[in-house]
C-alpha cells in the first residue's frame, strides 16, 4: 500500500517511458528546493550516471555553471550537449557554492565535506548512505551543511517535473533509449553493470507495444 500523499496523476498524453522518469526528476528538485541555488552559482555533481544526469541537467536549467565528475568517460559524453563541464577525476572543490554526491561510493561524501569550502552546502542523492546516518565525533558540524533529499518531492516537485520533461527542458532520450521485456531482466542488469547500457526501462506488459 501507499500513502496518497506520495501518488501523482501524470498528463494523459506524456509517454510512459517519460512518465516513468517523473519521479527521479522530482527528487533531484526537492533537494535543489532545499539548497535555494541562485542562478550564477557553481555546481559540482560527482556521478555522471542516470540521477547525477538529471541532476546536472536542473542545475543548468536553473543558470548555475555544473561541472560532473565521472571516471566513465561515455558518461560524461552524454552531457556534452546540455553544457556541462566534464572531468574525470576530482581536483580542487573550493570553488563550488554546491557540490551533489550522486555517485553512490561511500567515500565520495566525506571528502566532499572535508575538502569543500566551509560555506559551500552538499546535497546527497542517496538518502541511505552509511555515512549520513550514522553519528559520531566531528560529523555535528558536517551535519549542518549536509542535505539530504528524503522522499521524492512534493507535489509541486512533482508538477515542476512535469513540466520541465513536457517541454523536453530536461532531455529523456538517452534515459528511454533501451527498452527490455520485463523477463530479461538479468541481461538489463547485466548490460548496466558492464556499462554497455546508460539505462534500461523494463517493460512489465507485452500488451504495452509502445511506451
Amino acid at each position: 500500500a501507499m500513502h496518497p500523499k506520495h501518488v501523482h496523476k501524470l498528463p494523459l498524453d506524456m509517454p510512459l517511458k517519460y512518465g516513468v522518469l517523473v519521479e527521479p526528476v522530482a527528487m533531484c528538485l526537492e533537494g535543489l528546493r532545499k539548497l535555494a541555488v541562485q542562478p550564477g552559482q557553481t555546481a559540482c555533481v560527482v556521478g555522471a550516471g542516470a540521477m547525477g544526469n538529471l541532476c546536472s541537467q536542473v542545475l543548468r536549467a536553473r543558470g548555475l555553471h555544473v561541472t560532473t565528475v565521472d571516471r566513465n568517460p561515455r558518461r560524461l559524453f552524454l552531457l556534452y550537449k546540455y553544457d556541462v563541464d566534464t572531468l574525470p577525476e576530482l581536483g580542487a572543490l573550493e570553488k563550488y557554492d554546491y557540490l551533489v554526491d550522486a555517485s553512490r561510493d561511500r567515500e565520495t561524501l566525506p571528502h566532499l565535506i572535508e575538502k569543500s569550502n566551509p560555506s559551500a552546502t552538499v546535497l546527497l542523492l542517496d538518502p541511505h548512505h552509511s555515512w549520513a546516518r550514522q553519528a559520531g565525533p566531528g560529523k555535528e558540524t558536517s551535519q549542518e551543511r549536509l542535505i539530504r533529499i528524503s522522499a521524492a518531492g512534493c507535489g509541486a516537485d512533482w508538477a515542476e517535473a512535469i513540466r520541465l520533461v513536457r517541454s523536453r527542458t530536461i532531455q529523456l532520450d538517452d534515459h528511454t533509449a533501451t527498452v527490455e521485456a520485463l523477463e530479461d531482466y538479468r541481461k538489463a542488469w547485466a548490460g548496466v553493470e558492464t556499462g554497455e547500457y546508460f539505462k534500461v526501462l523494463l517493460n512489465v506488459s507485452k500488451e504495452l507495444a509502445v511506451l
